[in-house]
């Protein structure tokens, strides 16, 4: 998806699938269909369940 420019970061275009983000950073997806923002809260220090995965971030309804 990055390197067919469907993705950006804080409404930049990504090039490059090593991209940084760190927390606050806004993910904007542009899907078939459907246009998904993620905002990004935190990363964790190891792989937990998906209970501890929900609370690294959370999604934006975009405006209509």
């Amino acid at each position: 998806m990055v390197q067919e420019g469907f993705v950006r970061v804080n409404a930049m275009r990504v090039v490059h699938p090593g991209h940084a983000i760190k927390p606050g950073d806004v993910l904007t997806l542009a899907l078939p269909r459907r246009t998904i923002l993620i905002v990004v809260m935190a990363f964790s220090d190891r792989r937990g369940g998906p209970e501890d995965a929900a609370r690294l971030y959370r999604f934006v309804d975009p405006a209509p």
